[in-house]
């Protein structure tokens, strides 16, 4: 079951479409339910809604498997630059050039957003659902693998499953790596990541993703983190490259509840 509705985001000073997940079982029991935070919410579930025709395939996943979890997705703003700032935790004067050839900033709203998902999304969810809010994970891919990275940071006993997918840690790269070094991650249950090795984009080859990730695996794997770190041969950067990760994705993050 989909339900969709809008949620202003004070911080932010936007309004987010938020898509959630209930398992097949919810509306006949009384438990609660473990729950996923994750961004680009209109590429999670359905291919209709998709940026490019492709989604991760969550609500089929976990309807054919049975899996009991809430699935909490917040819709990406539609420009890329607004994009880039919102899941990005610090402003980059340098990167906009570099990538698109044009001047100005990007970056540095992710604050906000964590800010918006504490403060206010995540107080709804747990209201308005049958939630376990002991059980609380974040999971995302590209941008939103960097945004999961810095809430694991932020926030690591109340996000306490994260998933950093195909991450773009090429962004902010000083920065994320200086915070990631410098926090205490033992609150943290579980974390996956993964990335592919063709990820080439647009602006980004797939060399920098590879690299990116092996050295943030080396940093969060020397800090007594429960960490499961694969790389996918000829994996690209690609919703229908992610689907394929979903099982174990959940499976890392959850296999203990599920």
């Amino acid at each position: 079951m989909l339900e969709q509705f809008l949620v202003n985001m004070p911080s932010l000073q936007k309004t987010r479409k938020v898509s959630v997940f209930l398992p097949t079982s919810y509306d006949t029991s009384s438990k609660t339910y473990p729950v996923l935070y994750m961004p680009d919410g209109q590429n999670l579930f359905v291919d209709e809604e998709a940026n490019f025709g492709v989604s991760w395939g969550v609500k089929n996943y976990l309807e054919e498997t049975g899996l009991e979890l809430i699935v909490v997705g917040i819709h990406s703003p539609t420009d890329r630059f607004e994009r880039f700032n919102e899941y990005g935790p610090w402003i980059d004067h340098q990167i906009k050039y570099t990538l698109f050839g044009e001047n100005g900033v990007l970056g540095g709203d992710a604050p906000a957003f964590a800010d918006d998902l504490i403060m206010t999304v995540k107080p709804l969810i747990d209201s308005r659902y049958r939630t376990n809010p002991e059980i609380t994970g974040f999971a995302g891919s590209s941008m939103g693998g960097l945004l999961a990275t810095y809430i694991a940071c932020m926030y690591p006993t109340i996000f306490s499953r994260i998933g950093a997918l195909s991450s773009a840690y090429w962004f902010n790269e000083d920065d994320i790596f200086e915070l990631v070094e410098q926090v205490d991650l033992k609150g943290i249950h579980s974390f996956y990541m993964d990335v592919g090795t063709d990820e080439e984009t647009a602006t980004i080859d797939a060399k920098t993703y590879v690299d990116v990730s092996k050295r943030m695996h080396l940093l969060i794997d020397g800090k007594d983190v429960p960490l499961q770190f694969s790389i996918y041969d000829e994996g690209i950067h690609h919703e229908s490259a992610w689907k394929e990760r979903v099982p174990s994705l959940i499976h890392t993050l959850f296999q203990d509840v599920l």
